[in-house]
């Protein structure tokens, strides 16, 4: 008995019958590949399979030798290849052999791989009016604009008038229909330009009324053959002439029924090649030579050699005839030489063949008594098979098209006085309480809140700490129905089902529309700017239009005005593209961050405009055209006044201006909250834990929240004394009305991890940086407003 230890990199995929081999799969940082494991050696042998960017590697397919693999790759839209894919076959020592793709396949519908034998594949497929294959237009040099570069040399000053043109073509047109249409243009004469623009521009052509073909009709002859062959039909009624020479009238109309009701497509008329023509025409099967390249395609799959399979009971037969031993639990070794039995209640016993089983084979073969001829029997003479027609080696793949080049980035930084400057802002060692207040603590307005078990809005003192309950405020502050503005001096609510804006305390009430208005109601509504409340609704204006159409109202709700309505602002189209909105300006919605989509070859690209609604004007500022993601990360500041973009591959930010139309360099640009006016953003900061961790060691504070001004620049931070290294992420912040203080609800790490623990409200003064702790007892902060009823 022999008793190896293999090693295995990956998962085994086939055993050799000797179990002396494995070939297994494996992956590699490169791509999957194979290896081939040999048991009580070190060498083994492996191939890494180069994946291709947008395509999945449908299938591995070893040889039956396990020394050649077919990879079968998906098809990809992008490409120009498709609908067809791709294939390449490696070699096990030496790695890719061949890489086929597109028009050098046959049909892309339904296929199927396989290995004819150890040195050919074959791929079958049919073919039932599908797309075809991209040709490949060979020749056509681009200019980096993208034109054909014979545009561009023999009309120097009139290309870039093409290019919106060009653009459009390489969106809608196929690459082999682009790839002639560039043949076609660089076959006119420099200065033609007439001709350049009929091809550009052509005239509608007439529509020519549609022509009926009328069927061959010979004298004497089935219709049904004229008919259907029309180009043969001279020869067919020859043929028929042959066939039904001698015939009755009634034996011609029998022969016309049975001939007519099985034509079937064949031919009558037998060719040079002597061959009986069975093939299905919707069949195409090419076989690849994988160590010549060469192709060949026929209607059918070759017959394979026809693989001999031994029968082990010529040996039982041959073991019971001398030594009456009858078991059906038995192995012949790979040589054939040795034969293992297994009977009930003993051992393996091990018998070496005298007579080889090959020998055995050949003597039952030669001993079987060959089938005498029936006489009764009707035989057909075999025809021969079709041969494969033999063409080319694949052709080599087309270079793809030059991509224009992106506009580069900005690189002027944005004029901010601070740009990227931190202060940090932890003057105070304790935190202070409400009953001792740091100085200079003078916070303004009210806190709405919900207090523990109470089931009612309570209102909150920040500058006392004084609570009390307070019945009379809206209802939408129980079920989280109040929609506020950006400043959150109004709101949005529907009290008695009427559709109403009002201050935060329901004062200064204003109904828009009633619950008995319910039909009519606007189909949507938002907050823009700070506090404009814009609807859409439907409106007859019969000395204009037939039909309903939809309006867009604006109302300031600190104005009595009552603005015109005005049309939605129409769709947006770059170049007769289809184009996507990415995000529109707030409030306005004059300017819009569009895109339009263009084939990479790989997967999506983009191109990325800043459109005007106004003058219909798009700036176009970057391509995106990589293998990864061609996503811009995209913000509106909320009140408008900014664009902030960020690169996939680039960690700084931009910010485009929409006032002097400018891109420039911001660099950071944090998360966070927008404070009341929209001038600074706060986020929670976890410092580097090794900075934290010295700081510690230090007795240093550790900064915990970060607030950035968007007109400086400049990024202040702040400490929560008493609270370590404990991290506050995802704890909500409210800003005051005047935007200079923040509160928030948490637990401290003194106070353990308890049930019973109750988080504490604390208010974070940015100016002196002092935190000053209110309550225990709120468990909800909705609101931090001016307006409150007053004490009744």
């Amino acid at each position: 008995i022999r008793r190896e230890q293999v090693h295995l990199r990956g998962s085994i995929v086939s055993t050799s019958s000797d179990g002396h081999r494995f070939l297994t799969r494996i992956d590699t940082a490169n791509g999957p590949g194979m290896e081939l494991v040999n048991i009580g050696t070190e060498e083994n042998q492996s191939v890494v399979f180069e994946p291709l960017p947008g395509r999945d590697m449908l299938d591995i397919i070893p040889s039956p030798n396990w020394e050649n693999f077919l990879i079968v790759y998906s098809a990809s839209p992008n490409t120009t290849h498709y609908p067809s894919n791709e294939i390449a076959i490696y070699n096990l020592y030496s790695g890719q052999q061949w890489f086929i793709a597109g028009d050098d396949l046959p049909y892309p519908e339904n296929r199927s791989y396989g290995w004819y034998d150890n040195d050919a594949i074959y791929i079958f497929s049919e073919n039932y009016g599908g797309e075809q294959p991209t040709a490949r237009v060979y020749g056509i040099d681009y200019h980096p604009s993208g034109l054909p570069n014979c545009l561009v040399e023999a009309f120097p000053d009139l290309w870039p008038s093409w290019l919106d043109l060009w653009e459009r073509f390489n969106a809608n047109l196929r690459p082999d229909q682009l790839g002639y249409l560039s043949q076609k243009l660089c076959e006119i004469s420099p200065g033609a330009v007439d001709q350049i623009n009929a091809i550009f521009y052509p005239s509608p052509t007439p529509t020519l009324p549609p022509i009926t073909p009328t069927p061959a009709a010979i004298a004497g002859v089935p219709v049904c053959l004229t008919s259907q062959f029309p180009d043969q039909a001279v020869e067919y009624a020859r043929v028929w002439r042959q066939i039904s020479a001698g015939l009755s009238p009634e034996q011609s109309a029998e022969l016309e029924k049975l001939l007519c009701e099985g034509l079937g497509g064949a031919s009558l008329i037998s060719g040079d090649q002597g061959y009986v023509d069975e093939v299905n025409e919707n069949i195409q099967v090419m076989t690849i030579n994988v160590h010549t390249g060469v192709r060949a395609v026929g209607g059918y799959i070759p017959q394979r050699e026809a693989v001999q399979r031994r029968s082990l009971q010529l040996v039982l037969d041959e073991l019971y005839r001398i030594t009456r031993i009858s078991t059906d639990d038995a192995r012949l070794s790979p040589d054939g030489m040795l034969l293992a039995v297994h009977q009930p209640y003993t051992f393996v016993t091990v018998y070496r063949l005298l007579t080889p089983y090959q020998t055995l084979a050949d003597n039952a073969t030669a001993t079987a008594a060959p089938q005498e001829d029936d006489p009764r029997g009707i035989s057909i003479q075999p025809a021969p098979t079709q041969a494969f027609d033999v063409i080319d080696g694949p052709h080599p793949t087309l270079t793809p098209t030059i991509t224009p080049t992106s506009p580069p980035p900005a690189t002027e930084i944005a004029p901010q006085a601070l740009n990227a400057q931190v202060q940090e802002i932890c003057p105070y060692p304790e935190r202070y309480s409400i009953e001792t207040p740091p100085p200079d603590y003078n916070p303004t307005g009210y806190l709405l809140v919900e207090v523990e078990n109470s089931g009612r809005i309570w209102v909150l003192d920040p500058s006392s700490g004084e609570l009390r309950p307070d019945d009379r405020l809206p209802a939408c502050y129980q079920d989280g129905s109040c929609y506020f503005s950006f400043d959150q001096q109004w709101m949005q609510h529907n009290p008695n089902g009427d559709l109403v804006i009002s201050r935060p305390d329901g004062s200064e009430a204003k109904v828009l529309y009633t619950a008995l208005e319910g039909p009519v109601w606007p189909s949507e509504y938002e907050w823009v700017g700070l506090h404009t409340f814009k609807y859409r609704y439907e409106a007859f204006m019969p000395e204009q239009y037939r039909n309903p159409v939809a309006l867009i109202q604006r109302l300031d709700p600190e104005s009595d005005a009552t603005p015109t309505p005005f049309m939605p602002l129409p769709g947006i189209t770059v170049n007769e593209l289809y184009t996507e909105t990415i995000t529109s300006q707030p409030d306005s919605g004059q300017l819009a961050l569009v895109r339009t989509s263009f084939n990479t070859g790989q997967g999506t690209g983009y191109k990325y405009y800043i459109y005007d609604r106004e003058t219909g004007t798009a700036e176009y500022f970057a391509r995106l055209a990589s293998s990864g993601s061609n996503e811009l990360d995209a913000v509106w500041h909320p009140l408008g006044k900014a664009l902030y973009y960020r690169y996939p591959d680039l960690d700084d930010w931009y910010i485009f201006d929409p006032v002097m139309h400018q891109h420039r360099l911001l660099g950071v640009f944090p998360d966070g909250d927008w404070s009341r006016e929209g001038l600074y953003r706060v986020d929670w900061y976890t410092m580097p834990p090794d900075e934290a961790e010295a700081r510690e060691e230090a007795g240093l504070l550790i900064p915990k929240l970060s607030v950035w001004d968007s007109d400086t620049g400049l990024t202040r931070r702040y400490c929560i004394p008493g609270t370590a290294a404990y991290s506050f992420g995802g704890t909500p912040l409210v800003w005051s009305p005047d935007s200079r203080f923040l509160v928030f609800r948490t637990e401290l790490p003194e106070d353990g991890s308890y049930d019973t623990v109750r988080p504490r409200t604390f208010i974070l003064d940015t100016q002196t940086g002092s935190v000053t702790e209110l309550t225990f007892v709120v468990t909800r902060i909705i609101l931090w407003t001016d307006s409150v009823p007053e004490r009744p």
